[in-house]
């Protein structure tokens, strides 16, 4: 059968189940290679398609002897195969998997903590490792440690026993969280049905078959890196390559070279890891892609930046890449995944809007290029999918070319939310239409837009969620911790909002104060709320507000309004006691990769590499460098775990030698980091626990897009630090 017939009986005739599917992929070609995933040491662990078969088979035949079809498991993993596996193995078996971020070591996760109280599971699936050292690892989480624990590694290459189970497609497949840092986790009801129609959707819009090969760095826990990635690869019957998300943020070139070495045809991302191949990767590094072989590089999961698009296009056309490869696509965890996509091989669509017309709702062509804003296509509405622009307000259907919510109706909308039943009618809405049918389900999706000639355009979002470098942030979630960074801050009022600062969009918040304080206070709380907030969600704060009490905009009923605190920001018309404001800019020059080509003469000294931290601190925080403290941890400074992985990138280069990027979370300041390089004398670091030396992923975690929701979770090793400088 060729290539196209193969794609012709799954697009065309029935949808196929996920289960289905890989069942068929293991019957045509079982010696094919499903996965290889890219490990720490530079090898791969490879697996095919009968032995993930076999392996997911066993995993599932172990769960029912032990729990009843529709028990939920939460899968605690690395990256890697075993993930893989897992996943299919709660399929094979009719258990509900819950895919989550690993929680950073010895520190409690709200995140995690809210997630297992919401869905209540009744084991973890996850590595013998992990398994093994959970009573020191998550020592601070005793819902987990509760938990039964399954690993899954014994299970690989063990003989199945058992059929599979027959589940309705109606059941529940997938549990994909998509908040609970304030402790309101909101779990996403996928059923085995949402997974075949959205993975066929996947199918539909990117061309995939049998000789499709894929290169994917997104998050396994994220519904991009999961459904996009994963599941896409095996629907289709391709054949990918794995890595972890933190190789693409510490050397993103890692990224192309995987795919000029394996001649991929298809990969992808949020917007930011495009933007970061086009800034990282040098023009001598360029000379050895070749990036060809790429029909498909799918942007998603953040606003797709036309500016991102060429820049890319033309940095790496000389590598062989195409423009065409671009595919700008819509989605969301409500709707499984995919919502919208440019078909491959088509041209991608964008419009130039009157920007004073779109503050008023409305998207006209505009020729002013001094008062236009670009907006990428989405792409057209995929098969069995409806949307709809409504007037968020009146609920009514907007005219041609107005901005409204968009509402999506489909075979790939979710159930709703698990155990929220609030949120479960406020989000999935049933509509009767004119004709007196049944009434359908749509998803309000929070976010505005239009349709244009066939095609979805966004152009803004409604709901509050904040979007940084693919990772969805919401405002609730920062507000309390900042809230909690200080005494002085308990019960005040926050507002959290993004700016879009050089191209990208940044964090602010605004906190009001309950009572007069001496200008020498104000720059405690502020560095207190940009160390909580960079230690909780990894992310760095742009600018802190601090204003009166009554200043931030609020409606009739109390609720917060962050939009117009936003635009009251921007206009100067906050009444502002004290302003942070950080760099515009990632703090990080162009300076190449090292070399190791330096020697212990040449090498710089403990004074030298001191100093180089402070000034890169200074720069990347905006704090005048004799105010960096080399012995406060770098947490203090508000480092995001993206800033603290480059910041071991770039120290690489100044000291001529290759630094892990653990090191940054094992010697978390700058006082131990340049003792452990240099073994400075000036410097005392007492041990206070014993650290294992274990693998990479015990050390520090991935990084979320994705939610992507996608970047570094950090993991902390069970091991402290008491610094002293000896004078």
């Amino acid at each position: 059968m060729n290539r196209n017939d193969q794609q012709g009986e799954l697009v065309m005739g029935k949808v196929l189940t996920v289960v289905d599917a890989i069942d068929q992929w293991v019957e045509r070609a079982p010696d094919k290679i499903a996965f290889r995933f890219l490990k720490e040491d530079g090898l791969y662990d490879v697996v095919s398609y009968a032995e993930l078969h076999r392996w997911a088979r066993v995993i599932g035949s172990a769960l029912r002897r032990e729990y009843a079809a529709g028990s939920r498991a939460i899968l605690l993993f690395p990256p890697g195969l075993d993930f893989v596996a897992a996943f299919l193995g709660c399929l094979y078996a009719g258990i509900v998997a819950v895919p989550v971020c690993s929680p950073r070591l010895n520190r409690p996760s709200t995140p995690l903590t809210a997630i297992i109280r919401n869905c209540r599971p009744q084991l973890s699936l996850t590595t013998a490792d992990y398994a093994k050292r959970r009573s020191k690892i998550f020592s601070q989480i005793p819902e987990l440690l509760s938990l039964s624990w399954m690993s899954t590694e014994v299970h690989r290459g063990a003989p199945i026993t058992g059929g599979a189970v027959t589940s309705a497609e109606s059941a529940l497949a997938l549990l994909q969280y998509t908040s609970g840092s304030t402790g309101v986790a909101k779990g996403v009801m996928v059923t085995r049905a949402n997974l075949a129609h959205n993975s066929w959707l996947i199918q539909t819009a990117f061309g995939t078959s049998p000789e499709t090969r894929g290169v994917f760095w997104l998050p396994h826990y994220h519904d991009m890196g999961l459904i996009g990635g994963i599941l896409g690869t095996l629907y289709s019957g391709g054949s990918s390559v794995l890595m972890s998300p933190l190789a693409l943020i510490r050397r993103p070139l890692s990224w192309l070279e995987m795919i000029s070495k394996t001649q991929a045809t298809i990969t992808g991302g949020p917007d930011f890891s495009y933007a970061l191949c086009t800034e990282k990767v040098s023009p001598a590094q360029r000379e050895h892609l070749d990036l060809s072989s790429l029909e498909v590089a799918f942007s998603g999961a953040e606003p797709v930046r036309l500016e991102t698009i060429d820049r890319f296009s033309k940095t790496f056309g000389a590598c062989g890449f195409q423009r065409e490869a671009f595919v700008p696509c819509y989605g969301l965890a409500e709707a499984t995944l995919m919502v919208s996509s440019r078909l491959r091989s088509t041209a991608i669509d964008w419009l130039e809007l009157d920007a004073v017309a779109l503050e008023r709702d409305l998207a006209l062509e505009s020729n002013d290029s001094q008062n236009r804003r670009r907006v990428v296509s989405c792409g057209t509405l995929l098969p069995q999918q409806q949307v709809k622009i409504v007037d968020p307000s009146s609920g009514r259907q907007c005219a041609d070319d107005q901005i409204g919510e968009i509402w999506v109706c489909g075979p790939s909308v979710a159930r709703g939310y698990w155990d929220n039943v609030d949120a479960t009618r406020a989000t999935f809405h049933e509509q009767r239409d004119n004709t007196g049918a049944m009434p359908r389900t749509y998803l309000r999706t929070g976010d505005l837009g239009f349709v244009h000639n066939g095609e979805l355009y966004v152009t803004g979002r409604i709901k509050d969620l904040i979007i940084v470098r693919g990772r969805n942030l919401y405002p609730q979630d920062i507000e309390w911790t900042a809230q909690c960074s200080s005494a002085s801050l308990k019960g005040a009022i926050a507002a959290a909002f993004s700016l879009e600062v050089d191209g990208r969009e940044e964090l602010a918040i605004v906190l009001e104060l309950e009572r007069r304080m001496r200008g020498e206070e104000y720059e405690p709380l502020i560095q207190a709320v940009r160390q909580a907030v960079g230690a909780e969600h990894e992310v760095s704060v742009h600018a802190v507000v601090l204003v009166r009490a009554g200043i931030i905009p609020r409606t009739s009923s109390g609720k917060l309004r962050r939009g117009a605190c936003r635009e009251a920001y921007l206009a100067g018309a906050l009444d502002v006691l004290h302003a942070w404001v950080g760099n515009t800019s990632d703090g990080w020059s162009d300076e190449p990769r090292a070399t190791n080509d330096a020697t212990s003469a040449n090498a710089p000294d403990a004074v030298a590499i001191r100093c180089w931290l402070v000034t890169k601190i200074s720069g990347l925080t905006s704090l005048p460098e004799d105010r960096v403290n080399v012995a406060a941890p770098f947490a203090s400074f508000g480092l995001s775990s993206l800033q603290g992985v480059m910041l071991v990138e770039q120290l690489q280069t100044f000291v001529g030698r290759e630094i892990p990027a653990t090191w940054f979370y094992n010697y978390p300041s700058i006082a131990e980091l340049t003792h452990r390089l240099t073994g400075d004398d000036d410097t005392a670091v007492v041990k206070t626990t014993a650290r294992d030396d274990t693998r990479l992923w015990n050390e520090v975690s991935e990084l979320s897009a994705a939610e992507l929701e996608t970047l570094v979770a950090e993991q902390m090793t069970n091991e402290s630090y008491i610094v002293t400088e000896r004078r």
